[in-house]
């Protein structure tokens, strides 16, 4: 029996040691992301006083340094490409558990797609994976069944086979993070892109009940963190889709922090300032930044 034992405990002993050895590879992967701003807000290291979030249009559409020069608040982008408004909800929350919450959080809204389902539109469950080594996000994943219950004890069940690799992907343009963490297209266009101006059937009944949620969870952690929330509706090379916009007031506390863009400014239907169809180039976000700028000083 003694000797049993003794076998149980070198074995256990030996497990604990090879796992320390997998906890290096979980390190190694948060640490060579290119895009380090999740594992900064879980260090805690995101205090700011005005944050932007949102999908791709709050990446590349919001100059972030921009609205901080004007504003004179330090200022950051949130913002993920890809990302849906259950995902803005995870990150406002961890924000605010890991950090002073901002004196200010600016929405970006997808019209027409904010609360419908859509391929481009999800939640970034890769950006928690870049993470896992922290308990806190793995147990977000074994909540959401990403990771098994065991996770919680050994490393070795928080990998996959990508957390084998050593070499650190080149960063492609389109991902780029500046300074505040925006993500600024250049300056060119395609001119043979046609603005649509073609209105849009909004449907109520196709929308997800959980985005829908996600969205009023959103408005709530502001009001009990006392946070300023702001809704931002950037341009599209496309008309304004006024239906989705009725919709959304129905949803919102304060119709009063909503900033559209200026759908009379003649430039948002000229594609030399869009970079596709739903993302302005530079010199189109730099137009919207600073009008942007003018409406927050005056809500602030």
């Amino acid at each position: 029996m003694k000797r049993f034992l003794t076998h149980i405990f070198l074995f256990a002993l030996l497990l604990f040691l090879v796992d320390k050895l997998f906890c290096v590879l979980l390190y190694n992967t948060a640490h060579t992301q290119d895009d380090q701003r999740l594992l900064n807000i879980l260090d805690g290291q995101m205090q700011k006083d005005i944050i932007l979030l949102g999908s791709s249009r709050g990446a590349h559409d919001f100059i972030a340094k921009t609205i901080e020069e004007k504003t004179g608040q330090s200022t950051y982008n949130l913002s993920y490409r890809g990302s849906d408004v259950t995902f803005h909800h995870f990150i406002l929350q961890t924000l605010i558990n890991f950090n002073k919450a901002p004196k200010t959080v600016v929405l970006t809204i997808d019209q027409t797609y904010q609360f419908v389902d859509t391929k481009t539109l999800n939640f970034r469950y890769d950006k928690l994976f870049a993470v896992k080594k922290n308990n806190y996000i793995n147990s977000i994943l074994i909540e959401e069944n990403k990771h098994s219950y065991f996770s919680k004890f050994l490393c070795l069940g928080r990998l996959n086979k990508n957390d084998f690799s050593f070499t650190k992907q080149p960063v492609k343009p389109i991902n780029k993070l500046s300074s505040h963490g925006s993500k600024i297209f250049v300056t060119s266009y395609d001119a043979t892109m046609e603005f649509n101006s073609k209105l849009t059937n909004y449907k109520i009944e196709a929308e997800n009940d959980n985005k829908v949620e996600a969205f009023k969870a959103i408005q709530q952690l502001c009001k009990a963190n006392s946070i300023n929330l702001v809704y931002a509706f950037p341009p599209s090379f496309e008309a304004f889709d006024q239906q989705f916009y009725n919709r959304f007031l129905d949803l919102v506390e304060q119709p009063e922090s909503i900033f559209v863009y200026d759908t009379l400014n003649q430039d948002f239907k000229q594609n030399k300032y869009f970079i596709d169809k739903s993302h302005l180039n530079q010199n189109g976000a730099r137009i919207f930044t600073n009008s942007f700028c003018e409406f927050l000083i005056k809500v602030n």
